[in-house]
């Protein structure tokens, strides 16, 4: 796929750019969205010049949100040091997942050590809003990014930073995974249910089954999307 023919579908960020959000952020987004959506296919060509075209804007923020990119492996250099859309390896996925266990689990874990009541009962919204945009048919991006606001909460619960830090370092990883476990079928109610699990313990101060419940989640969430590759690699 060539770059042109990659990038029609994207178009200038001064219109959607919200205030007080950098125009290289807003070029960020609009990228990650991209990907993440499938509208830019692994090994689309990304070029500075092209991009500060379609966005209408100077390549300086096209710069940086491209490093921004590349730091995270949503794009990478190919043998000719050309920056392309990059591809997603099972192995990434592996990899990621144990990441994520790891860091969900000790969220969880930290969470039920220290929650209070409010601090329940705004995770119990945070999923009913995830249950809400999910019945209401809302695009898979934004029910990807409900969910994704609970688990930071249930992170900012147990009031380390650090570990909030790398969570939504991760999250920026996951993005360059094109699509969403989402667009699954009945996938988001399973995912409503599994934060419920980790809720319950949460609340009742048990942090084995916390974390127990964070780890299956996660490992849950990556068993399918472990099969959207294969079902996408397996199209002619």
């Amino acid at each position: 796929m060539t770059g042109r023919q990659g990038l029609a579908g994207l178009r200038p960020v001064s219109a959607t750019r919200l205030a007080g959000v950098s125009t290289a952020d807003a070029v960020h987004s609009a990228l990650q969205d991209a990907v993440m959506s499938g509208r830019l296919a692994p090994a689309t060509r990304l070029t500075e010049e092209e991009l500060a075209r379609v966005f209408d804007v100077s390549r300086t923020p096209v710069r940086e949100a491209l490093s921004l990119l590349e730091a995270q492996q949503v794009v990478r250099r190919d043998d000719r040091g050309r920056l392309v859309v990059a591809e997603v390896t099972a192995d990434d996925i592996v990899e990621t997942d144990a990441v994520r266990q790891a860091i969900d689990g000790l969220a969880a874990r930290l969470a039920s050590e220290v929650a209070r009541a409010r601090d329940v009962d705004h995770l119990r919204w945070l999923n009913a809003e995830l249950a809400r945009v999910s019945g209401e048919g809302m695009a898979p991006l934004a029910v990807s990014a409900a969910n994704l606001r609970f688990h930071e909460a249930v992170c900012t619960v147990g009031g380390n930073r650090l570990l909030l830090t790398m969570m939504q370092a991760l999250h920026g990883r996951v993005s360059r995974f094109h699509g969403t476990t989402f667009t699954v079928p009945g996938r988001s109610a399973e995912a409503v249910a599994e934060h419920e699990a980790i809720i319950d313990a949460i609340e009742a101060h048990d942090a084995d089954a916390a974390e127990a419940a964070a780890r299956a989640h996660i490992a849950s969430s990556m068993r399918v999307r472990t099969q959207l590759l294969r079902e996408r690699r397996s199209k002619p």
